[in-house]
């Protein structure tokens, strides 16, 4: 770390000035290693036989010294004599007229150092001056001209001086060195924020994408997406009051709420009547509000049902068309306001090939080149344009126009925040027969699959994980029955496949028994840590009736 680091050169050339100008005497700041750090520091200053105007511009070492005149070595001697004594008051040159060495430190650590030019305290000995000159041919009025501009200052004036420079510059450094910190700690807030969003979502049956950015460190915008098995999953898009720290930290409350009622099915009015609660208590006395729009999918119905807390309304694009619906109804008060709102559900179908989209106001609150505000209908005119493709595409190419229509010297003003949600085709295949059936099952899945771009090195893992799941669901959900009825689900979208195996759930997990994942453990549990060495991504519901494998493609563009 450099002194410049956490105070400005120009407020370093400032300090230097004003003391200089009330001392007398010049006043160089330099790097732990002695190089100068201000970019117009005249090392000649320092010497009293550097004599700018008597030829030393041609000249590279000092004629009584014998120090040269480069940034490198011209104080790095002097500050090593200093290291090694551990006296910072140095007169250890005849022709450096160096006076005080001042070590500026940080976590006990000299950064930097302010040097001090050594004003004499008494009149100079010309008669030594005037031999210089002759020996080197200068002129001789000249050189003594610069001898006696050299300052007679008393030499505890001095000494004052640089313990007050010490005094102000260490509390200028400590000042700037906590700032320091507090943003290095907000930054990593920022990053752990970031994380709430995954970059990528495990989702059957969707293929999604996230752009979520901060206008600071952190910020208030939060969205996500998961799934709830059986098909469903929740979509959901929000954003608190105020920015900066609070927001983040009232962003990350909302945020823990909803994944901890991942596996409680609570549907969406419900969910906004239990965060507007959690609110006003612990936020009531404070006036802190949030929007939140929350939706979730219910893949028997094909339907999305939804509730919103005062938040931006989402966008769904029609495949094929490329019309676009609003999501207008089940609006609602901001979780907040209000002790007992009011929140109620809306529902529209979604079906294969739609686009969902759920944004924040910072993201349309823009001025376009003419300065006038984006509003919904910039960016309804670019998902219009630019939806039909993978997710992650169709994200970008949506940033994209938006950022070629906005004025690029008006920067954003909040956070802006997008989730695209595209409804993919879902496959199924009931599996039922005796267990030694299950290779033929397999085969036909992956036969499927090869036809739709899968390679064959992604077969063999997708084969196997396969195998051990079909044939661990027909054991542990038959209850003992010689045939079992199994539901294969799986959605392939651009490089990533979905895979879903539900049983009856009859069987022992339905028992309360848990898979062991520990492969050295006796029992169960070796066919899942099979799966997870074949898959990218594994989860199973409580009671084992249901298992969600994904793994990443290596499908050719």
């Amino acid at each position: 770390m450099e002194l410049t680091d956490l105070i400005p050169v120009d407020d370093l050339e400032s300090m230097r000035s004003t003391f200089e100008a009330a001392v007398g005497i010049p006043i160089l700041f330099t790097d732990a290693d002695g190089r100068p750090l201000t970019p117009d520091a005249r090392l000649e200053q320092f010497c009293v036989a550097f004599l700018t105007d008597t030829g030393a511009a041609d000249r590279e070492t000092c004629l009584l010294c014998g120090r040269r005149t480069d940034r490198e070595n011209a104080v790095a001697g002097v500050l090593a004599d200093a290291r090694r004594t551990g006296r910072w008051s140095v007169d250890v040159c005849p022709g450096m007229f160096l006076d005080s060495i001042v070590p500026i430190h940080v976590e006990g650590r000299a950064i930097a150092y302010a040097v001090c030019g050594r004003s004499l305290g008494a009149p100079p000995d010309l008669d030594v001056y005037r031999a210089v000159a002759a020996e080197n041919g200068l002129d001789t009025e000249a050189v003594l001209e610069v001898v006696k501009s050299v300052p007679i200052v008393p030499r505890d004036k001095v000494v004052a001086t640089a313990g007050h420079l010490n005094s102000v510059v260490n509390f200028m450094v400590r000042v700037a060195d906590e700032n320091r910190r507090t943003q290095r700690e907000v930054e990593m807030a920022g990053h752990l924020q970031q994380g709430l969003t995954p970059k990528e979502h495990f989702i059957e049956g969707f293929d999604i994408a996230a752009h979520l950015k901060q206008s600071s460190a952190t910020g208030g915008d939060l969205m996500d997406a998961f799934r709830l098995g059986g098909g469903d999953a929740v979509f959901f898009a929000g954003d608190v009051s105020g920015h900066g720290v609070p927001a983040a930290l009232v962003m990350s409350l909302l945020a823990g709420i909803i994944g901890s009622t991942r596996h409680a099915n609570v549907w969406p009015a419900e969910m906004l009547a239990r965060l507007n609660e959690a609110f006003l208590r612990h936020f009531g006395e404070r006036r802190v509000h949030a929007t939140l729009f929350y939706a979730r999918y219910v893949a028997a119905e094909k339907t999305i049902v939804y509730a919103n807390a005062g938040h931006e309304r989402p966008l769904l694009i029609r495949a094929g068309s490329g019309t676009i619906e609003v999501l207008g109804d089940a609006a609602g008060f901001p979780l907040g306001f209000d002790e007992q709102p009011e929140y109620i559900h809306g529902r529209v179908p979604m079906d294969s090939g739609d686009t969902l989209a759920l944004f924040t106001d910072g993201l349309i609150e823009r001025r376009d080149r003419a300065g006038a505000w984006f509003g919904p209908e910039a960016l309804s005119h670019a998902l219009t344009h630019c939806c039909g493709g993978p997710a992650e595409e169709a994200l970008a190419s949506v940033l994209g126009a938006l950022d070629a229509l906005a004025d690029p010297s008006c920067p954003a003003l909040d956070d802006q925040g997008l989730l695209l949600v595209c409804a993919e085709p879902v496959t199924e295949v009931i599996a039922s027969g005796p267990i030694d059936h299950v290779t033929e099952i397999c085969k036909g899945l992956c036969s499927d699959l090869q036809d739709r771009g899968a390679t064959p090195d992604d077969l063999d893992g997708i084969r196997l994980a396969l195998d051990e799941g079909i044939t661990n669901a027909i054991q542990h959900g038959s209850a003992g029955r010689d045939e079992s009825v199994v539901r294969v689900r799986y959605s392939l979208g651009p490089n990533l496949l979905k895979i879903v195996i539900a049983d009856e759930g009859q069987g022992i997990w339905k028992s309360g028994s848990k898979p062991i994942a520990e492969p050295h453990l006796d029992g169960s549990g070796y066919g899942l840590a099979l799966v997870r060495q074949c898959m990218d991504h594994v989860e199973w519901s409580l009671g084992g009736t249901e298992l969600f494998m994904a793994r990443r493609l290596n499908r050719p563009r």
